[in-house]
């Protein structure tokens, strides 16, 4: 196992070196091409400078020309003209080229060596993209612990998503729990309520009670100064009529007597 460690380790060494030779090739490649666009900016004023249009013939045999320059300063780029591009090329030296178009061209000369920079870079790490994958098939092929290594990943995860589905249902059951506490707090709160519902109605009837036997209190205690008043009244009517008469209470009662005999 010591062994088929220290294999794997050596192997991932080496494609990490050759990982590190292909970023180094890319900021290389990424140094030329920022040259190129460079010259082309400058070509770009003077295509301004003698005001050919972007979209002239002029500007299109010019691009032409550019194509069939660069492909002489890098032939093994493995790009080509087609047969109009040559039949085009063929009329434009037969026509003769504009003072834009030989200026631009030897303008053009400074891309030579960036090009082919550029190409031999690109080669280079295509070739070390070449040897990664070659170590990542042999690796894959030789290497019985990255197997096992995956097989244990596969099991993890598998095992993660399982946790995952146990923690979910605990999750949950947890929520149900609470739910049902709160809900039976709920119902208690409502018993609550109630109970203080029928208290509140019990006391605003023993206040209506109170109110009606109060009323009627105070009706009997009006009814009872109306008689009072009454009496005093007629008692007032009574001694009036004896006083007219002559007549003295004892006298009355005398006479009701003297009748009773």
């Amino acid at each position: 196992i010591g062994e088929a460690w220290d294999s794997d380790r050596a192997m991932d060494a080496e494609t990490q070196l050759h990982r590190e030779n292909a970023r180094r090739l890319r900021e290389d490649l990424q140094r030329e091409n920022e040259a190129m666009n460079q010259i082309r900016s400058q070509e770009e004023q003077m295509r301004q400078a003698y005001g050919v249009a972007e979209d002239s013939e002029e500007q299109k045999d010019a691009e032409l020309l550019l194509k069939e320059q660069e492909l002489h300063m890098c032939p093994s780029s493995g790009e080509s003209l087609t047969r109009e591009e040559q039949e085009r090329l063929q009329e434009i030296y037969e026509n003769g080229l504009t003072d834009y178009q030989q200026a631009l061209l030897s303008h053009h000369q400074e891309m030579k060596s960036y090009l082919q920079n550029a190409q031999d870079l690109k080669r280079q790490i295509k070739g070390e993209n070449a040897v990664v994958r070659g170590l990542k098939i042999e690796r894959e092929k030789y290497a019985p612990m990255v197997k096992a290594s995956d097989e244990a990943e596969q099991i993890l995860d598998a095992a993660r998503e399982e946790i995952q589905g146990i923690l979910y249902e605990q999750g949950r059951e947890h929520l149900d729990e609470e739910q049902e506490k709160r809900e039976e707090q709920q119902e208690k709160i409502e018993e609550k309520k109630e109970e203080q519902e029928a208290l509140q109605e019990k006391r605003d009837e023993r206040e209506e009670e109170s109110e009606r036997l109060a009323e009627e209190l105070l009706e009997g205690e009006d009814a009872a100064r109306e008689i009072s008043q009454d009496m005093k009244k007629a008692q007032q009517e009574v001694q009036e009529m004896l006083d007219r008469m002559g007549l003295a209470v004892e006298d009355i009662k005398g006479a009701v007597v003297d009748s009773q005999l």
